[in-house]
């Protein structure tokens, strides 16, 4: 894609060096998430917006962001020209990719499969915004009721491009992210619950093995949660593929499943069973964690 190669020349910047060399010292996050989270609660000139504590944006980031991280995000703003850059050889063809993105979710909107699944009484917004500068993967923010997934583009034989069935897939995952936090955090009784649950059951697994899972989500409650929403993203995959393609998608959901539990999610087929005889995905969250701690 064009748009990756005007980012290329950012590295011979003076004020881009400045901020990596930040970066080296700690001084400012290394971690991409870190700037997709600030970047939904930031103004168009890069100023913060309102504190929004309940979504993690409250006094103590903003004053880091303004102190920290600001002052060398404008200089790079300006040293680049990124206004007229954007404008002119950036925002054409990204552009081009949203109206290609859109006409596909218009037509087999995964949000139907989502709030089936969610029971969207939130009234949440679903915003999709394709990152032509990642390649694989993606991530989920939220701020209030604005729900976000940010995915990247697949290295494929005919170069990067963004991959129909990868974005559907990886929003399905972002969203439920959100939803699942939504409602978890809604009751201090359930999330105290989460807590102790999975602090048990993580040091339990712990003691059995070890694996990149755990040195990636090395909290306990987020390990739970990415196996559990990974156990989603496959149902609802199912869901939504075998509706778009009139196919039966059992035998790759089970396939996704091993796959998963190999790499280290231990519990994904029991989260698996359960949502598929549960309308309630919180409930079955709860039950099943329950299930395994008595046993």
């Amino acid at each position: 894609m064009k748009v990756i190669e005007e980012f290329k020349d950012i590295k011979k910047l003076k004020s881009f060096e400045e901020f990596q060399k930040n970066i080296k010292e700690k001084r400012v996050p290394s971690h991409p998430w870190q700037y997709i989270f600030l970047s939904i609660n930031l103004s168009d000139d890069l100023t913060p917006k309102s504190l929004s504590p309940a979504d993690g944006f409250g006094p103590n980031r903003e004053k880091s962001y303004k102190e920290n991280i600001y002052p060398i995000v404008k200089k790079i703003h300006t040293e680049c020209n990124f206004e007229e850059v954007y404008k002119k050889k950036i925002l054409p063809e990204y552009k081009v990719v949203a109206k290609d993105i859109q006409q596909l979710l218009d037509k087999r909107n995964p949000g139907d499969v989502l709030e089936d699944f969610w029971s969207n009484q939130l009234n949440t917004s679903l915003i999709f915004i394709p990152d032509p500068l990642r390649v694989g993967g993606g991530s989920g923010v939220s701020r209030g009721k604005e729900f976000y997934s940010i995915t990247g583009t697949v290295e494929t034989e005919k170069g990067i491009i963004f991959k129909d069935s990868h974005m559907i897939s990886n929003l399905l995952h972002e969203y439920s992210h959100s939803f699942f936090k939504t409602y978890l955090y809604k009751s201090e009784d359930l999330f105290k619950k989460n807590e102790e649950i999975c602090k048990t059951l993580f040091e339990r697994i712990k003691e059995e093995k070890e694996s990149e899972v755990f040195k990636n989500y090395g909290k306990s409650t987020i390990y739970f949660e990415e196996t559990f929403i990974r156990a989603v993203q496959i149902l609802l995959s199912k869901r939504f593929f075998e509706k778009a393609m009139n196919k039966d998608m059992e035998s790759k959901a089970l396939e996704q499943l091993r796959k998963r539990k190999e790499e280290g999610f231990t519990y994904i087929e029991e989260f698996y069973k359960e949502l598929e005889n549960n309308q309630k995905p919180i409930d079955s969250y709860i039950k099943v964690l329950e299930n395994i701690v008595n046993n």
